[in-house]
């Protein structure tokens, strides 16, 4: 039946969606085109994308027969020729930013549009073309026929696959997910008409694998955990890996990373940077995150699809480790934590806002509180994640340092010895790599006592920043995970898992003083986003325990949530960032 479902929702598509058209104020160019500049996000401006002095457009699975081809461009100073299938339709005087250009008989389902121009030299160095504003195809027929249905059946058969052996419901589960993320993906601008279509098919068949693999053997550790397992790891997988590295969403700060990148990938170790203040701080920028892609730099690929993939795979494998690690606590508790903090609005949020190094760092921290509620723990491991967590972005050595402070004042003798030789040393040498940027830091020390600020514009007052955190916490995490959260509290700071999670709370607790009475503001509403999770699945545990109407309560909190997240990353990829 999913197969079925699936068939239909992309002959949908294909027939009834829109017209393909790579269109820059809808951030959908990247699907189709090739040749062109990094995109620009000027202040108070949409987006802005300039070609080279050639650029592509290729447009595939186009119904046969005629079709018009739009073509707007600006800012040009050379005539732009205008080729599609290799025909040379017209030229467009510098004066002209438009045309409409007739093709009489597509004879073919693809068609590659190119512009050529001789263009001129920009102010930093830039060889420009022309700015690409939109070009579209309208063909007189519908669908295709093509293989958009096929690629769709594929992805929900994959999905079907991997979710069998856990029983219908799982199934449909797995259908809906991996079916309706492609469905939403490929309709906007004629998506699913570009070159980008099989690969969003491809990487949906891969993450169905992967996902099916690491349930069935969840299953196989603590049985019953599996097919809660199996959701949370495809909605993972959608959230941080498709959905977060979608052409289709405009990210704001990603090309500083992809510059960060490059520079590290160069021999710059010890980047830096400024924050938003008034009288902006300098602070430091560490290289790990960039250092562990610069490799693959090395081998010529792109420092913007790297940074955003990077960030996107680490998000995945910190759910898949807190799937795994709460396993142990019930069969229910780790997929129902993985799947409420993909649904907290900043799990998402922070991708399109495109702070990719603190993804990073963030995701080696949930690895390490996974870790840490683990009954199968290795010193060197906890240690390695610790210093990657630390040293990948300053907000998670605050992070770090904190929960590892809560959890040495909270824990038995036993504990505290670790959080000293696996926490500890793992900091520690994250320090030693921070100690370069001492002198840095000392200048700037006696202005942490200008007062509290949220880390954009003039630094505010206590009352002021308070109100700031907690409206920013409101909208970060979402009231009905923070109402589910409250039934959850930890309650017996004998157990591993309740202890970690007090240290986690009170952590976040410290760095939301802090971020009150200081101007250092440190992300922690991220890393919340992570115990807030964990309770609140215990939560839904706890209150659907106590019968019906404890089940209806959880049942309208989630319900809420899903909504609240829906509405988040429907802004997020096709609103963000555009006028």
């Amino acid at each position: 039946m999913v197969v079925v479902v699936a068939a239909a929702a992309g002959l949908f598509v294909d027939w009834y969606g829109p017209p393909p058209s790579a269109d820059v104020a809808r951030g959908s160019e990247d699907a189709f085109a090739a040749g062109l500049q990094r995109r620009e996000l000027p202040p108070g401006g949409g987006p802005v994308r300039w070609t080279r002095l050639r650029a592509r457009v290729r447009f595939e699975r186009l119904p046969l027969g005629p079709a018009v081809l739009e073509v707007r461009l600006g800012g040009h100073q050379s005539p732009v020729t205008v080729y599609a299938g290799g025909v040379r339709l017209g030229v467009l005087a510098p004066d002209q930013d438009h045309a409409d250009y007739p093709l009489p008989a597509l004879r073919q389902r693809h068609l590659e549009v190119e512009l050529r121009t001789e263009g001129f030299v920009a102010g930093d160095g830039r060889h420009l073309g022309t700015q690409l504003r939109r070009i579209t195809v309208r063909p007189s027929g519908r669908g295709s026929g093509g293989a958009v249905p096929l690629l769709i059946v594929i992805a929900a058969a994959a999905f079907a696959l991997a979710a069998a052996m856990f029983g219908p419901a799982s199934i449909l589960v797995a259908g809906l997910l991996g079916g309706g993320a492609a469905v939403c993906l490929l309709w906007p601008a004629g998506a699913s008409r570009s070159p980008w279509a099989p690969t969003l098919c491809g990487v949906l068949v891969l993450g169905a694998a992967l996902s099916g693999g690491l349930a069935v053997w969840c299953e196989r550790r603590h049985p019953g955990s599996g097919r809660w397992a199996l959701p949370a790891l495809l909605l993972a997988w959608l959230v941080q890996v498709v959905l977060a590295t979608a052409p289709v969403m405009v990210v704001s700060d990603v090309l500083f990373h992809a510059n960060k990148l490059g520079h590290v990938a160069a021999g710059e170790l010890f980047p830096t940077s400024v924050t938003q203040h008034a009288h902006p701080f300098r602070i430091p920028y560490p290289a790990v995150f960039y250092g562990l892609l610069a490799p693959l730099q090395w081998l010529g690929i792109d420092e913007i699809a790297l940074v955003r993939w990077g960030a996107g795979l680490s998000g995945a494998l910190a759910a898949a480790g807190l799937v795994v690690a709460l396993g142990e606590a019930g069969p229910a508790l780790g997929g129902l934590a993985v799947v409420l903090l993909q649904l907290e609005p900043v799990s998402f949020d922070i991708h399109s806002y495109g702070n990719l190094s603190n993804v990073f760092a963030q995701s080696m921290a949930t690895l390490l509180f996974a870790w840490w509620i683990s009954t199968r723990r290795r010193g060197a491991v906890a240690v390695a994640l610790a210093a990657l967590a630390a040293a990948s972005h300053l907000s998670g050595c605050f992070v770090v340092a904190a929960w590892g402070a809560a959890l040495w004042a909270l824990g038995p003798p036993g504990d505290r010895r670790r959080v000293l030789t696996t926490l500890g040393l793992g900091l520690g040498l994250a320090l030693l790599y921070y100690a370069a940027y001492i002198p840095m830091m000392l200048e700037q020390l006696p202005r942490l006592m200008e007062g509290g600020g949220q880390g954009r514009g003039a630094s505010q007052g206590a009352i002021g920043a308070l109100w700031w955190q907690v409206l920013s916490a409101l909208r970060d995490w979402g009231v009905p995970v923070l109402a589910l959260s409250l039934a959850g509290l930890p309650r017996r700071l004998g157990e591993r898992l309740d202890r970690a999670l007090l240290a986690a709370l009170v952590a976040g607790a410290v760095l939301f003083l802090l971020a009150v009475v200081s101007p250092i503001e440190v992300r922690y509403r991220y890393f919340l986003a992570l115990p807030l999770a964990v309770c609140a699945a215990r939560g839904a545990e706890r209150l659907a325990r106590r019968g019906r109407a404890g089940l209806f309560l959880v049942s309208l909190l989630v319900a809420a949530q899903v909504g609240l997240a829906l509405w988040g990353f429907e802004a997020d990829l096709f609103h963000r960032y555009r006028l």
